[in-house]
């Protein structure tokens, strides 16, 4: 259903006005609640624990501008001011001189007990972290940073669309799933996963380190990505455009490559080559080059 204002929520929200700032405090206590989506801006914190809520910290009352639909175990969230030209001139300015950092005069701290989903469409800094569930999908939309720590699934999807730089940490699951279609900087560190699955297309320098059995990586466009500090036992890999990937691989490799693609790995695996510019490096020393 429909509703206007956060005093409408199904439950009963409670406000106060906090600190010598005048900052505004508002909480609302959820029903069943498994999915969030925020089109707003700010900064956002997911994570997991014993109730369901959602509270809101802001320089000032935001209620007003603030529309909520909630239906079955799914939070929308909708910050009215995103539809004005300000925001959208404001959003377009930032873009053009690389300001990725969300507003930090809204903040959005989400608390659920079994969180499945979060969805971020808008200009965010977002922090997702200390969660242990099946499997965990967390998309983003427009401009900003996410960071994503100390998460324990079956199943782990992430993907990024806009501007943004994303950071993940101490990850445990069986299967990682990473989509990142514009600009900026993926840095994965701390991985320890089974399936480990990848696309990137645009402009993006990516970093992974840590553990995975397989690994499922395409990589188009210019961008570049090092994943000499993952420890991979397999490895297949697609790389086109101006893009190169370097890779540490033990037991076998299927490497691709188009146009100006490159691949660089480390390692004695059994090798399928297709394409050009794939190389080998033993001992430091570059041993085989395929044209």
């Amino acid at each position: 259903m429909k509703i206007a204002t956060a005093l409408l929520l199904t439950i009963s929200a409670l406000s106060m006005w906090v600190g010598a700032a005048g900052n505004f405090r508002h909480t609302y206590p959820l029903d069943a609640v498994s999915q969030v989506q925020l089109d707003a801006y700010g900064h956002v914190e997911l994570t997991q624990g014993t109730a369901d809520n959602l509270e809101v910290i802001a320089g000032e009352d935001i209620t007003p501008y603030l529309q909520f639909t909630h239906q079955n175990d799914t939070l929308n969230v909708v910050d009215t001011r995103t539809h004005s030209t300000w925001y959208k001139t404001k959003q377009w300015w930032q873009q053009m001189i690389g300001d990725h950092v969300g507003d930090q005069e809204v903040r959005y701290h989400v608390t659920l007990k079994n969180p499945q989903a979060l969805t971020l469409n808008g200009h965010f800094a977002a922090h997702v972290h200390h969660i242990n569930q099946p499997s965990l999908d967390v998309t983003f939309n427009g401009l900003g940073e996410l960071r994503a720590e100390h998460l324990k699934h079956e199943a782990l999807a992430l993907t990024a669309n806009g501007t943004v730089d994303l950071h993940t940490d101490d990850l445990g699951t069986k299967s990682f799933k990473l989509t990142f279609n514009g600009t900026g900087d993926l840095e994965a560190l701390g991985m320890d996963v089974q399936q480990l699955t990848g696309h990137l297309n645009g402009l993006i320098s990516c970093t992974l380190a840590g553990k995975a059995q397989s690994i499922k990586w395409v990589l188009e466009g210019s961008g570049d990505c090092s994943a000499t500090r993952l420890q991979a036992h397999t490895a297949q890999l697609h790389v086109a455009g101006d893009a190169h990937m370097t890779v540490n691989v033990k037991a076998k490799l299927a490497a691709h490559t188009e146009g100006q693609g490159r691949i660089t790995y480390h390692g004695h695996p059994k090798t399928a080559i297709k394409g050009n510019g794939i190389r080998a490096i033993t001992g430091g020393y570059q041993a085989r080059t395929y044209y």
